[in-house]
C-alpha cells in the first residue's frame, strides 16, 4: 500500500510485520499485535518437563524490591516509535533484573541491541509466592 513494506520473509524463514525488516525471530513486529481470539503459547509449564525445582524463597522481599511506574515513551525513542510519546504502566527491567534475573532478556542483535526487557509472565510465580508469604504473615 502506497510503496510501503507490510511485510518480509527472510530466507532463514523469520518473517517481519509492520514495517518489521530485519527480522530475528519466527515472526517479529515493528509494532503492537492484537487478535480477538485466544491466543496459545506454549511455555513448558507441565511438570513432565522440569527437574531440580527449587521453590522462590523470601519472595515477598523481592517483590518489595521491585517499583511499578506509571511512565511517558522518549519521543527520541528509536527502538518502539509505536510507542513513542503514550503514557503506559510497567516495571524497569535493570530493576528487575537484580531480583529475578531470569526474567530480563538483553537483546544481542537487530536495532534492539543492548536494550533490556521483562519477560511480565515470569513475574507471576514469584506474585504468587509473594502473597503466600504475606498470608503467613497475617495469619501469625
Amino acid at each position: 500500500v502506497g510503496g510501503s513494506e507490510v511485510a518480509r520473509m527472510t530466507n532463514a524463514g523469520y518473517v517481519g510485520l509492520g514495517g518489521e525488516t530485519a527480522p530475528s525471530y519466527a515472526v517479529e513486529t515493528a509494532g503492537d499485535m492484537r487478535a480477538t481470539g485466544e491466543v496459545e503459547a506454549f511455555l513448558g509449564s507441565d511438570r513432565r518437563l522440569k527437574t531440580d525445582l527449587d521453590p522462590l524463597n523470601s519472595a515477598l522481599d523481592k517483590v518489595d524490591k521491585l517499583t511499578g511506574y506509571n511512565f511517558d515513551w522518549q519521543d527520541n525513542d528509536s527502538v518502539m516509535p509505536h510507542k513513542r510519546g503514550n503514557t503506559d504502566i510497567g516495571v524497569i527491567a535493570q530493576e528487575v533484573e537484580q531480583v529475578l534475573p531470569n526474567a530480563v532478556k538483553e537483546f544481542t542483535d537487530g536495532h534492539s541491541k543492548g536494550y533490556k526487557s521483562v519477560s511480565y509472565d515470569k513475574l507471576v510465580p514469584l506474585l504468587i509466592e509473594a502473597i503466600k508469604d504475606l498470608r503467613k504473615k497475617i495469619e501469625n
